[in-house]
């Protein structure tokens, strides 16, 4: 192999790995699925909360908020794929641009989601004892279960011998 096809071949394996690791970072950082986020447990029980009215307009502000971190978390996402097709279509990629372009992307979308974040705890501290209660036995309904859930997928693991060893 001549030394620089073995170059290229190494440049494009460390920028698919360096756009498989930004993907998985934004796709964690937008989606967050499995996150407990306060806005999903918040909306769970939103009807039992009895909201006032200037509980209700926090609200929706907070609402409003995290719909526009999720947006600059997709727009992010979507501004550094295309920048990874059009260095992949350079015969030499500029990886450290990507990388930068990553980290930068990265930093916004967690600023913004912080910020919807603040605006969720914000409402949670107008909260009277009683709505802060029900916020509070559903946290520990999903602590449970996702316990279980846990503890469920270490006993299946260990079925199949691929448990952690002790």
């Amino acid at each position: 192999m001549k030394p620089n096809c073995l170059r290229t071949g190494i440049a494009i394996v460390s920028l698919f790995l360096l756009a498989a690791g930004a993907n998985a970072a934004l796709a964690h950082d937008a989606e967050n699925a499995r996150a407990p986020q306060i806005e999903h447990m918040l909306a769970a029980i939103k009807n039992k909360l009895t909201l006032d009215t200037s509980q209700q307009m926090a609200w929706d502000h907070a609402f409003a908020q995290s719909l526009a971190a999720r947006e600059a978390a997709r727009s992010g996402h979507v501004r550094l794929r295309d920048a990874m097709q059009a260095e992949l279509t350079k015969a030499e990629p500029d990886l450290p641009r990507i990388a930068a372009l990553a980290d930068d992307v990265q930093a916004n979308t967690q600023a913004a989601r912080r910020q919807a974040r603040g605006e969720w705890l914000k409402l949670y501290a107008t909260f009277a004892p009683d709505q802060k209660m029900v916020v509070r036995d559903l946290a520990k309904m999903r602590m449970e279960r996702f316990a279980r859930f846990a503890e469920h997928r270490r006993e299946r693991h260990q079925q199949r011998g691929l448990g952690r060893p002790d």
